[in-house]
């Protein structure tokens, strides 16, 4: 068994004896998949965050609305725009937070992706 060995499938063999023959090709694939589920992931959570449209029309409770329908609220009135602008900044920055974060955090697997689709030339 040894002389069958190649470099090719020392490479693709499982670090364990007991993994089975379909483990080392889930994660392979899962390491090129995990930079585009990064970018999925991101970019659903910043549009979640940010859905304005459906949840200006839909949601008419005041207890009910999400933090950019509550912050459009605020500069909305043209009589206090200027009274409750800083608010509305304020609230701007620490709904920023949360997306900031998450893309700090899944920054490494966007650039691993990026880069890993380079061509060296």
């Amino acid at each position: 068994m040894a002389d069958e060995l190649t470099p090719w499938t020392v490479a693709l063999s499982p670090p364990a004896r007991r993994a089975v023959r379909w483990q080392p090709s889930l994660l392979g694939g899962l390491r090129l998949v995990l930079p585009i589920l990064a970018v999925t992931g991101l970019l659903g959570f910043i549009n979640g965050v940010n859905e304005f449209l459906i949840a200006s029309v839909f949601l008419t409770d005041d207890s009910s609305k999400t933090a950019a329908v509550g912050l459009y609220g605020l500069v909305a009135d043209e009589q206090t725009k200027n009274q409750t602008f800083g608010l509305f900044a304020a609230g701007s920055v620490i709904l920023a937070i949360p997306t900031v974060a998450l893309f700090q955090f899944l920054q490494r697997y966007i650039v691993g992706g990026l880069t890993a689709g380079a061509v060296k030339g």
